[in-house]
């Protein structure tokens, strides 16, 4: 068994890894027997992670430059309760993703068939690009938004932890930068029906 299969077998973690392999490698069709290139996962990451990186260091600077992150933060301070915002806020986003992820298994089969063939036309050009592509595009943000209220959850219990308030500040910015890359994948499906339907008359 090779070490990918071993790692997707593990529950929970291994669904985690299977769903953020195959988003990185952009839903290419190796991407359920082995791990995505590393620059295939640098690519379809860092841009996310700087960001939330920025965002979280920019929502903690402000109150902390002048003393120990630990001892900043009073308990009743907003930026003290990332947790809160997470399983407040994100719980709504997750449903909302869901339902519009169920939809994909509406889609026409006019439209299955058009961005296969475009898959394959970018293929033949040197990316890496199949009709799986939207799956993993739309499960990897709802992924992501499970991992935030998670984590939110964990702050919310051990407020004393100086590494779950960040982790927890990054994994709110990091869900909502990939809901914006979410929204940006239904803008292409709703585009792409629209002119389906303008096609059919």
């Amino acid at each position: 068994m090779s070490i990918y299969k071993w790692a997707t077998s593990i529950p929970v973690l291994g669904m985690i890894l299977t769903i953020t392999n195959n988003y990185v490698a952009g839903g290419d069709f190796s991407a359920d027997d082995e791990f995505a290139p590393l620059t295939s996962w640098i690519k379809a990451l860092w841009s996310g992670v700087v960001i939330s990186v920025a965002l979280t260091v920019l929502t903690l600077w402000q109150q902390c430059q002048m003393t120990s992150l630990g001892g900043c933060l009073p308990k009743d301070a907003f930026v003290a309760l990332p947790g809160t915002i997470a399983i407040s806020v994100l719980p709504n986003i997750l449903g909302f993703g869901i339902g519009v992820y169920a939809l994909i298994f509406a889609l026409s089969e006019k439209f299955v068939k058009m961005f296969h063939e475009a898959a394959q036309r970018a293929n033949a050009n040197g990316e890496k690009i199949s009709v799986l592509t939207l799956n993993a595009d739309m499960a990897y943000p709802l992924m992501v938004i499970i991992i935030a209220i998670a984590v939110g959850l964990l702050q919310q219990v051990f407020k004393e932890s100086v590494w779950l308030l960040v982790g927890s500040w990054f994994m709110v910015w990091y869900s909502l930068v990939k809901t914006a890359g979410l929204i940006g994948v239904i803008f292409r499906i709703g585009e792409q029906a629209l002119l389906d339907k303008i096609d059919a008359q």
